[in-house]
């Protein structure tokens, strides 16, 4: 019977896991996704919603699933090849981003969006440097 009883928690415990791995995805989709339209209309979404209320629901959601990982030993392994499609996808975000935050300063000075537009660009170069074209093996 004990036995019995821990198989059925751990069942529950494996699908408790599974649906907040679909939620942190959700959620993670549909804060991208405001993130972005904020970006595109400054101002619009911040009036109604809290943006900080969404980063800490978003790290509650990722903890609680990183422990029942570690409580049920799941692990995902890491792949040593390099990926073709991460590495396109993450320069479209850098452009993405690059375009969003210079949106965002179009109420500023030309000088001021010039200055910051090299900085912003200096610093996604370092990252894709870094990040996406690291020859590390």
């Amino acid at each position: 019977m004990d036995m019995k009883l821990l198989n059925k928690n751990r069942q529950l415990e494996l699908l408790v896991y599974k649906l907040l791995n679909d939620l942190l995805f959700l959620w993670f989709a549909v804060f991208l996704g405001l993130f972005i339209a904020e970006g595109a209309v400054p101002g619009y979404f911040s009036a109604y919603l809290s943006f900080t209320r969404m980063v800490i629901i978003l790290f509650i959601i990722l903890y609680l699933t990183v422990w029942l990982g570690r409580r049920n030993k799941i692990a995902f392994e890491i792949l040593g090849e390099k990926n073709v499609l991460k590495n396109k996808t993450i320069l479209f975000l850098l452009l993405v981003s690059f375009v969003l935050i210079i949106n965002s300063l179009r109420g500023s000075g030309l000088f001021n969006i010039i200055i910051t537009a090299l900085a912003i660009a200096f610093i996604l170069w370092f990252f894709s440097k870094t990040l996406v074209f690291s020859d590390k093996k």
